[in-house]
């Protein structure tokens, strides 16, 4: 039996907290990550590019990220094992915020505009699919800026999912991850 139990345990969190934030009406302003944090309050900066992970801003938002999770973290996660997946999952989410305030620096980009979602980490679970020579998951990644594009969606942090696909690409690369057998998407 292929297990996945970290995989149903970032969708459980996710999804609670959405619920809880929604039932409350409660803005989790705190525990979302402000690239001016970085400069502002590094102690707050580093909290929050792992809290930012776990907060979803709308339906729609959270919609996807746990369709996204589910599809992938099951033929992922049984493959490369729970506490890899993790790693993989946390690391990738936090270096999403880490590129993507990078990016908010550089450009000028409005550094006081708050980022939240699992975008990043779940970008990283599909980068090491992509290292295991996976290209559905190249094109997965690819196609996500023209969909959003063309859905009329301006906030999204397009250098979070870079970031989070760089560094599990990184990191299935390190850990040599070849071709996963049967699993295929």
């Amino acid at each position: 039996m292929r297990m996945y139990i970290v995989t149903l345990a970032m969708l459980i969190i996710n999804i609670i907290i959405f619920i809880a934030t929604n039932i409350s009406n409660t803005k989790l302003l705190e525990y979302y990550l402000v690239p001016a944090y970085l400069t502002d309050m590094p102690d707050r900066f580093a909290i929050t590019l792992l809290t930012s992970i776990f907060i979803h801003l709308n339906y729609l938002h959270i919609t996807f990220n746990s369709i996204a999770l589910l599809f992938l973290g099951r033929i992922i996660e049984p493959y490369m094992g729970s506490y890899r997946f993790l790693f993989v999952y946390i690391s990738s989410g936090i270096a999403g915020g880490i590129l993507h305030t990078i990016y908010s620096f550089l450009v000028d980009n409005d550094i006081y505009t708050p980022v939240i979602g699992a975008s990043g980490a779940i970008s990283g679970v599909i980068g090491v699919a992509a290292a295991s020579g996976d290209r559905l998951a190249l094109f997965w990644l690819l196609t996500q800026v023209p969909l959003a594009l063309f859905s009329g969606i301006e906030s999204i942090a397009f250098f979070a999912h870079i970031g989070g696909f760089i560094m599990g690409y990184s990191i299935g690369k390190f850990m040599n991850i070849s071709r996963y057998d049967r699993y295929k998407f």
